[in-house]
């Protein structure tokens, strides 16, 4: 057994760091046998990619575990959550990360200004 993530091309999508030309969204994980997709019936298609819960940033393991409303990156072939700050970007492990690093004492400001880009 192992774990599908459905891709689709969903228009409604309002990307800040792609373009559907180069992500799909994730909108369904199922655990199956490979040979069993062929018997999936949807409305919906899409295309099924497998996925690995213990990825933990591992290249050939697409790098992440696809969840419902994350993103595959078709060219990069990996998995990642979306933003919703256009000026965070995809650090080396493919996880999203803001322009200017959180600190990491107690008084730290925990919310993030994207007009001033800066934490608060």
């Amino acid at each position: 057994m192992a774990y599908w993530a459905k891709v689709i091309n969903d228009k409604s999508w309002n990307g800040l760091t792609q373009s559907w030309s180069g992500a799909k969204k994730v909108i369904e994980v199922i655990v199956c046998d490979e040979a069993d997709l062929a018997n999936i019936t949807s409305d919906i298609p899409g295309t099924w990619i497998e996925t690995w819960p213990d990825a933990n940033g591992s290249a050939d393991k697409r790098y992440n575990f696809a969840s419902i409303g994350h993103l595959y990156d078709i060219a990069g072939d990996f998995f990642y959550k979306p933003s919703e700050y256009p000026s965070w970007t995809l650090n080396n492990k493919k996880i999203m990360k803001p322009p200017v690093a959180q600190g990491t004492d107690s008084d730290s400001p925990f919310l993030w200004n994207e007009t001033d880009k800066a934490w608060e």
